[in-house]
């Protein structure tokens, strides 16, 4: 008999990808919140960010309110996969622009 794992949902409160002119180096922010599918938060979710052509990768975890956040990260197109024990792994696209 199959158990059906719940899916790991990735809702992005607010993917920042307008770059303010002062930041070091044109740098932008990704950040958001994970939940299941109820809406409850997950805590301690796996999240990667990574561009697999110019080999940029950060990881970080989610915190007890389900968010995560990445600063300082240079514009260009990501792909971010979120893991948690008991979930389905989840996976989205983001770009980070420069407002130039």
């Amino acid at each position: 008999m199959f158990t059906r794992m719940p899916q790991v949902v990735l809702l992005v409160l607010s993917f920042i990808s307008a770059v303010h002119a002062q930041s070091p180096g044109g740098a932008g922010t990704v950040d958001g919140t994970v939940t299941d599918p109820s809406g409850a938060r997950v805590a301690g979710a796996a999240v990667e960010l990574r561009n697999p052509i110019t080999g940029y990768s950060r990881n970080g975890q989610t915190d007890s309110n389900g968010s995560f956040r990445f600063t300082n990260v240079p514009p260009n197109s990501y792909h971010i996969d979120v893991t948690a024990q008991g979930f389905s792994p989840f996976a989205q696209d983001v770009a980070v622009r420069s407002s130039v």
